[in-house]
């Protein structure tokens, strides 16, 4: 279902590129750890910066979109440095609620994370695999000029993956700032 899901998602992208224009856009946003224990081992978060390209179809606005995460920090116990990492996959579906001045939306993406563990420790070994994630997202959007737009979200990433012998939620909590600009 999950993957159905995200091929309906990137199949209505290219629809969507000749109903209605393309954009890009561009964002930094700060993202926190969601489960404790990778929060205990790799502190509380790091810079995201995402790319993303989308369109209309109506009222929707899709984005396919794609971006960077790092953090490091030291593994439990034996206290060794680790570095998660992942690009995440995504097609994300907005909705605006108003129009104005400013432009409040709520968005939905679903996709994949290609992540990759790396370890120091000569005991635990690197992973490198994938995982499904959703992503809820709310924000307010302001036009600065035709076809240009600043905006302001907040999102949440639910990841959960298995690098070692338990599930974590890689992903977390996202603040971002962006800006979009149609081609």
């Amino acid at each position: 279902m999950r993957k159905l899901l995200v091929i309906m998602l990137f199949l209505a992208l290219p629809a969507g590129i000749f109903a209605g224009g393309l954009f890009g856009e561009l964002s930094l946003g700060y993202r926190t750890q969601g489960d404790s224990t990778l929060r205990d081992v790799y502190g509380g978060g790091a810079l995201q910066p995402t790319l993303g390209i989308g369109t209309h179809l109506g009222k929707i606005h899709l984005v396919l979109t794609t971006g960077y995460f790092t953090n490091s920090g030291k593994t439990l116990g034996l206290e060794e440095k680790t570095t998660l990492s992942y690009i995440p996959l995504f097609v994300k579906a907005f909705y605006p609620l108003a129009k104005g001045n400013l432009h409040p939306y709520v968005g939905l993406g679903a996709g994949f994370l290609f992540y990759k563990v790396k370890n120091e420790s000569e005991g635990l070994e690197d992973v490198s695999k994938s995982a499904f994630g959703f992503e809820p997202e709310v924000g307010v959007c302001k036009p600065i000029a035709q076809g240009r737009a600043a905006f302001l979200s907040l999102s949440y990433l639910f990841a959960n993956a298995k690098p070692f012998e338990t599930t974590r939620n890689i992903g977390g909590l996202k603040v971002a700032v962006g800006f979009r600009a149609r081609f």
